[in-house]
């Protein structure tokens, strides 16, 4: 028994308050909700109606139930109105103080004695539910106790919450706290649904389980999330106790269920993407028609211990799960007839690395399907321009045609690359005189035909000689 002193006010005080209880020592009794036949708490009920009326409060002093012999020591606290010393209780919500006069349970006295507030006063009652299936829920306006297991009224649970600020609405006879995202079902005692959403940052089953007495108060609670369920249907301990002791709050609860879901379903080898479900990797591979055709992927995911996370759809993430064990089989089939040597030389990611061969396959195809010959040094920078643009893109051929457009008609040149890939100079005026903008005018619908199709070059060239000599 732990001990603090009191002051002579504090006293005073405490006192008042002992007598304002045995004014209508009824107080201290929950309205059962069942009210039926050998109910512990119409029994205590007439018990105290008797005692009352005798004024004899000692009756029970040697009773072997803690309730009506801490009734008895209470009342013991009036005969000199002296309490120097009290003792107190640590709970998850904080100290409750209690006298002693006796050997009666602490926390039955510690309930007694707190009568008038709505959380300790259940422990009046807290002997009765180690030995009986009864439970107690308390709140500003409701004071009850079940002996059958049956759930209080909607009421009392919207009681408690507009008592510990908790906002919430109610909706097709269910409450509802927080508005959006993906949400838990809540019943105590298989009674009224909760509806609990993701951006609720409440710690509501918490502030819930305070107003409530029981023997086990998690048993008496059900959590229905229905993601995933199939494949990790119980709620690991940790991230439960947690929750229920206040640690975490809703989102947070919700959050690392649904990760461990995420993860457990992994394990049975599913695939998730954006949060969805796929089976298999036929299912998965759906999502990518440029990976669907391919046996050495499909044979690559099959071969995976477990299934994959992804935010979003990603062929790169698909690719480097499977590259280190799979990248010679799945760049040969991408690549038939490709070298395997070719490979070995291959830097970057996986999409990189597939780039840089459909780059070198698309420069072996221009080369041996377009045969330009220049007739000067202005006309190579023209054709490298070209080929370079065929090869590797337009941004490649600009910076290129940039760098190396050292002479007046070269630099005529590229103008005429600006306007045949983006329709104007635009903030590159000044790059170029008057003459090398008009001459690049003039030579850019050539080039851009050029651009479109270079296989049209000897019909294009005597044009362009005109222009570049």
């Amino acid at each position: 028994m732990k001990l603090k002193t009191q002051s002579k006010e504090s006293q005073k005080e405490f006192v008042r308050n002992i007598k304002t209880l045995y004014e209508d020592p009824l107080r201290i009794i929950p309205e059962c909700v069942e009210k039926g036949f050998m109910c512990h708490f119409e029994g205590y009920r007439k018990k105290l109606e008797k005692i009352a009326e005798s004024g004899d409060f000692d009756k029970y002093d040697k009773s072997s139930d803690q309730f009506l012999r801490g009734i008895a020591e209470t009342h013991r606290i009036l005969e000199n109105e002296s309490v120097p010393l009290l003792g107190f209780i640590s709970t998850p919500y904080g100290k409750v103080e209690y006298a002693r006069r006796g050997e009666a349970d602490d926390s039955v006295l510690a309930g007694i004695q707190n009568f008038d507030d709505d959380i300790w006063r259940m422990l009046a009652f807290s002997s009765l539910i180690k030995t009986r299936n009864v439970k107690l829920f308390s709140s500003q306006n409701y004071y009850l106790a079940t002996c059958k297991g049956n759930p209080p009224p909607r009421e009392f649970y919207e009681d408690v919450l507009k008592e510990e600020g908790i906002v919430y609405n109610i909706a097709d006879d269910a409450i509802n706290v927080g508005t959006s995202g993906d949400h838990l079902e809540i019943r105590h005692l298989e009674g009224i649904p909760i509806n609990i959403f993701e951006d609720s940052q409440y710690n509501t089953v918490y502030k819930i389980v305070k107003h409530v007495l029981a023997k086990d108060v998690i048993h008496d609670f059900s959590i229905k999330y229905v993601y995933l369920q199939e494949y990790a249907p119980r709620i690991p301990d940790e991230i439960l106790y947690r929750y229920f002791d206040g640690k975490i709050d809703d989102k947070t609860f919700l959050r690392h269920l649904k990760n461990y879901r995420m993860e457990e379903a992994t394990r049975h080898g599913i695939f998730l993407v954006g949060g969805k479900p796929y089976k298999d990797e036929d299912e998965l591979l759906d999502l990518f028609p440029d990976l669907k055709g391919l046996s050495s992927v499909r044979n690559g995911l099959k071969s995976l211990s477990k299934g994959v996370i992804m935010e979003d759809p990603s062929e790169r993430k698909i690719l480097e799960l499977l590259w280190n064990s799979h990248s010679a089989e799945i760049l040969q089939e991408m690549f038939p007839g490709s070298d395997p040597g070719d490979f070995k030389s291959l830097k970057g990611n996986p999409m990189e690395q597939i780039q840089i061969m459909r780059n070198r396959l698309k420069s072996l195809e221009v080369d041996e399907r377009v045969v330009i010959k220049p007739w000067s040094d202005n006309s190579r920078y023209l054709i490298d321009i070209v080929m370079a643009f065929h090869k590797r893109g337009a941004d490649y051929a600009k910076k290129f045609g940039e760098n190396e457009a050292i002479t007046p008609i070269k630099k005529s040149i590229f103008c005429a690359l600006l306007i045949a890939t983006e329709g104007s100079i635009g903030n590159r005026e000044w790059m170029f005189t008057k003459d090398e903008r008009s001459t690049g005018f003039q030579i850019a619908p050539l080039l851009s035909d050029l651009l479109k199709t270079p296989e049209k070059y000897a019909d294009i060239a005597d044009k362009l000689r005109a222009y570049i000599p």
